[in-house]
């Protein structure tokens, strides 16, 4: 597995030029570590890079508890009932969203 290296950059690359420090920040997408009198200091990364930086967290620890699930011998459920279960949890049915705008309409009324 590759050892991941941040960009370092001093911290008067913000003070005299943000804009290219924020634009080098969103088109490399990866954390830049930011330097105080020759000191790593701060990491700051886009929002996009952060954001995409915790759903892989999530995504591993989801998928460590399955891992632990399964070695302690917790029943699975089959793909089609889990999927059955979510469009029976996740869709409106047809009465309920005619219902719904039925009440919308008349609250406009």
């Amino acid at each position: 597995m590759p050892t991941f290296m941040p960009d370092v950059k001093p911290s008067t690359s913000i003070r005299h030029d943000y804009n290219a420090f924020s634009k080098h920040c969103h088109e490399s997408q990866n954390p830049v570590m930011v330097t105080r009198n020759g000191e790593a200091d701060l990491i700051v990364m886009s929002v996009e890079a952060y954001q995409k930086m915790i759903a892989r967290q999530k995504l591993g620890q989801m998928l460590s508890r399955v891992d632990r699930e399964i070695a302690t011998g917790v029943p699975m459920r089959d793909f089609e009932e889990v999927f059955a279960s979510i469009e029976l949890n996740t869709l409106p049915s047809k009465k309920k969203m005619r219902r719904e705008s039925r009440e919308a309409t008349d609250t406009w009324l």
